[in-house]
Formats: structure tokens, sequence, C-alpha cells
């Protein structure tokens, strides 16, 4: 046996052209394996982590209220709620040199900008920052309308029916989606949110982050969530919050939880869930017809080197193993080649802040996740690949007679 595989990799070797081949195929398989994997994961692990982060596990919206009718909820149910977070989002116009346009203005606080940093990156310039007054980052679906440093103004009636306007910079510009955490509205600063709306303790956005159940063991961290109670749990939950929010007086418009959020995504999941098994159900045969080809095609120019093992006294099992370790070998170098070119193509798409956008309402970060069971899993099957298709064409050769083509 160890004599086959030193055999196998003296041909690998020697036969330097066939093995630069299979390793690119191989290399170039694994490359595409690594993106279809890794993107999806990423998508599957973290798009509860970004709607919670956006949203909280259950959120409100009502005409402004001030801060202080809140001040006791976190004490009515405390076994419930671990955190109360008060935010504010406005319709604004929006006045260019050259047009003018409505859109959603919303606060970058310091609560939120830790918990929308992982999410939130501007394509160009950055962020409002929270000392500086008077900047604003606009979102991609309307980068035609503005650019980077442009200025504009921003006009809106505060809830003391008083009409605010102030002068901005543009200094970002951020991708947009429907989920907050990924980009939506135009974003100004705490500070200038005071101003615009002409209050620091009036507020019509409330989020809910709850405590994890006592029986539970889930992570309810920022960076890893799964939310473990049922849909009628939650919708308890939601229903209890608000009728409190009635106790003082604040008529809710809108409600929702972070359960009712991900079901309206689970289509989106479940294309995700199975584009990985169609990638493998896919690549298959495809990968397969290329590399039975290849391995006909360099086995038939070795015909004489098979048959020359074959007079000297090797069985044909010898022999398929010897070619075989020689490709799964070829195979193997030529597969980690492909996923460390994936974790390095990785690295560039986080570090030039690539995007990617489905649709008008849905567009998401090109990150990606590839964890050790993936990294199992596509040199198993790039392995598994080679048993499979190289034993037919190795076959023939050795059933036909010497020379005989």
């Amino acid at each position: 046996m160890i004599t086959l595989w030193k055999l196998a990799y003296r041909n690998a070797i020697r036969h330097k052209m066939s093995s630069i081949v299979f390793i690119l195929v191989f290399c170039i398989s694994a490359l595409v394996i690594y993106w279809c994997f890794g993107f999806c994961n990423y998508i599957l692990d973290n798009l509860n982590v970004m709607v919670r982060n956006s949203y909280g596990d259950v959120a409100f919206t009502f005409d402004f209220a001030n801060k202080s009718k809140f001040a006791d909820l976190k004490n009515r149910f405390p076994e419930l709620i671990n955190k109360v977070v008060l935010e504010r989002e406005i319709k604004v116009m929006v006045d260019g040199q050259d047009k003018s346009i409505i859109t959603t203005i919303i606060e970058m606080t310091d609560d939120n900008r830790e918990r929308l940093a992982p999410h939130v990156r501007p394509q160009s310039g950055r962020l409002p920052l929270q000392q500086n007054s008077d900047e604003m980052a606009i979102t991609n679906f309307n980068k035609a309308d503005y650019s980077l440093n442009d200025e504009v103004y921003l006009t809106t009636t505060t809830s003391a029916k008083i009409i605010n306007t102030i002068k901005y910079k543009i200094v970002g510009i951020i991708r947009g989606t429907a989920i907050k955490a990924m980009g939506f509205g135009y974003v100004i600063n705490q500070k200038d949110m005071d101003v615009l709306v002409n209050s620091r303790d009036d507020y019509n956005l409330l989020y809910i982050f709850l405590n994890s159940p006592v029986n539970s063991s889930m992570n309810y961290s920022m960076n890893s969530y799964i939310n473990p109670r049922s849909d009628d749990e939650m919708m308890k939950i939601q229903n209890e919050i608000k009728g409190y929010l009635k106790e003082q007086g604040i008529n809710v418009k809108l409600s929702w939880n972070i359960n009712q959020t991900v079901k309206n995504l689970q289509i989106f999941l479940e294309v995700f869930k199975r584009i990985k098994v169609l990638l493998l159900i896919f690549i298959f045969p495809l990968l397969g017809a290329v590399i039975a080809a290849i391995v006909w095609m360099y086995s038939f120019k070795r015909r004489k080197e098979i048959w020359t093992y074959h007079s000297l006294g090797l069985k044909r099992l010898q022999i398929i193993m010897s070619m075989g370790g020689e490709y799964l070998l070829i195979a193997f170098i030529g597969t980690i080649l492909g996923l460390l070119l994936g974790e390095f193509s990785a690295v560039l798409a986080d570090k030039n802040n690539a995007w990617l956008t489905f649709s008008y309402t849905v567009t998401t970060a090109v990150r990606f996740k590839f964890g050790f069971w993936d990294w199992i899993i596509s040199l198993s099957f790039m392995e598994l690949m080679v048993l499979i298709w190289i034993e037919k064409p190795i076959t023939r050769i050795l059933k036909a007679r010497p020379f005989s083509f």
C-alpha cells in the first residue's frame, strides 16, 4: 500500500501537465462551493441577528410621546424585558440643488451604533459622527439623486406643529434595504435629530429586547440569536406590552415581533437552505463529466505505462488504486487551494465592503461563513467524485488488448 502511494506521488510529479489541469479544475470547483456555501451560511446564520439588532424582539411605532411614559416599563415586566430602546424615525423633505425628494430619516445613537456596526457599513464615505453636527449618510437607492459632499436641506414638521429646516452635508452613502441593520433610511446623529424634531425627550419608536427564558439555554447575544419562544408566546408578550402602552395614553400604530418578521422572510431563507444541496447535485454530474473526460484523455496517453504495470504483475485493482491515489492527491491539493482562495476572496470582499442586491428591497453584504464541517464536506465530496469517476476509463484501457489503439 505504501509503495502504491509512493508511485502515485511520483506520477503526480512526473505528469506535471495533467496534474496542473486537474488542480485547476478542482481549485475552481472548490472556489465555487466556498462562495455558495459561505454566502448561504452567512445569510442563514445572520438574518435573525440583523433583524433583532434592527428592531429588537418586539417593536412598536406611535405618535411622538415623552420618554417619561416608558420609565416604568421594564419594572412592569422585570422577568421579560432585558432592555428598552427608544428611537426616532421621521419623514422629511430633502431639498438639493437640482431636485427634492421625500424620504425617511433615522437617528444613529450610541446604542444602535454599536448594535448596527457589524451590518451598516457605508459603500463610500462614513457614517455621521456623534460629536459632529449637520452630517448625514444616504442610502444607495437615492444615490443618483445626491452625491458625497453635497449639501441639502431637510424640512420636517415637529410634534408641536413647528416647521424646521436644517442644512446638512452628505458624508456617506449606504446600501439600502428593507431591514434597518442593512442601511434603511437616511441617517443623522442623535444630536441632530434632537434639533430637527425640536425635542430631546420625545420618541416615536420602541424596541424591546427580551430576557432569555429561564428554561432556555439559547444565546441572546447580539452576534448569535435564535428565539426559543413560540409564535403564541411572542404574540402574548406583544399584546401585554401594547396594553401597558395604552394605559400610558400611547396609541400604537404598528407593532410586530421577531417571529413575525422572520416568518415573512421564510421563503427567502428556504431558498438559501436549498442552494447548497442544489449546488452539489448540479456539480456532481458536471464536474464528474469533466473529471472522467480528463482521466480518459490522460489515461489514454499513458496507456503504455498502464499496460507496463499490468505486464509487471500489478493487478487491475492495484493499478486503479495507484492512479486513483494520484488523482486523490491532486484533488486534495486543488480543493485546498480553492478553499484557501475562497478565504482570501472573503477577506477582500469584507475589506472592500462588497454588497449584493437581489431586488429593490433586498440588499445584503457579500460576506462568507465557512466552518470546519464545510471544509470536511467539500474535501469529502471532491475525493468521492474522483473515486466514482476514474474507475471506468482506467478499466476500459486495461480490458483492451495492448497497443490495440
